[in-house]
């Protein structure tokens, strides 16, 4: 029988900290909008998620589920990349932890998404790259609810597993590139003249600035 043991080590006393404020923000949420957060939790329910709540009023970013998938899922991310340093065979140029990880990743998107929001203004395509943000947060924080109770359960009971801390970091990178994929083709099996942008969109600022952060890092 799988028995909870603690595994913190004294320097990362945070930890247990940021678990409760994300439990306490999830509850905080749930309870104001059970059913989209209901949605959430059935992974096989996401398309039915994106399709019902792909409206303005719920694809602004400043609404309280958005800024909660936002939050989890930097902090998933950081402490995904944080293991995924710690498993690469190459040492890392510079020091890198959690913290430098999620102010990293936090600087990212925040600058990413100014630029891309001013980019695709100038270009009226402004609907579109809401409506594509939106569904790829919706899969991010779907995915990153799943993930962040599967390091929960490395973090304290497998924490000597590489099998199973590798193991989780292939499933998210592969339904993030699946998922991905999904959205940008059913854009355009819907639009097929929005390629263009498309294709501006993945080499100027899905893949260049990782290509980028490689090499800065290694």
């Amino acid at each position: 029988m799988l028995q909870w043991s603690d595994q913190l080590y004294p320097q990362e006393g945070w930890v247990p900290f940021l678990i409760i404020l994300i439990f306490g923000l999830f509850v905080f949420v749930y309870q104001r909008h059970p059913r989209q957060m209901s949605m959430l939790l059935k992974f096989w329910r996401i398309d039915s998620y994106i399709k019902i709540y792909n409206k303005e009023k719920f694809i602004k970013l400043n609404h309280a589920v958005n800024l909660f998938l936002i939050f989890i899922s930097l902090v998933t991310f950081s402490f995904l990349a944080d293991a995924a340093f710690k498993l690469a065979p190459t040492a890392p140029v510079i020091q890198i932890n959690f913290f430098s990880t999620a102010l990293f990743l936090s600087g990212f998107v925040i600058g990413r998404y100014i630029i891309l929001s001013l980019i695709f203004k100038i270009l009226g395509k402004s609907d579109l790259f809401q409506q594509t943000i939106f569904k790829s947060l919706g899969n991010y924080g779907m995915m990153s609810l799943y993930s962040f109770l599967l390091f929960l359960i490395y973090y304290y009971n497998f924490y000597e597993s590489t099998l199973f801390i590798a193991s989780l970091i292939l499933v998210v990178c592969c339904y993030v590139f699946v998922s991905h994929f999904l959205i940008y083709l059913r854009i355009l099996g819907s639009n097929p003249g929005q390629l263009f942008y498309i294709i501006l969109y993945l080499c100027g600022f899905k893949i260049a600035p990782w290509l980028w952060l490689y090499k800065l890092i290694f």
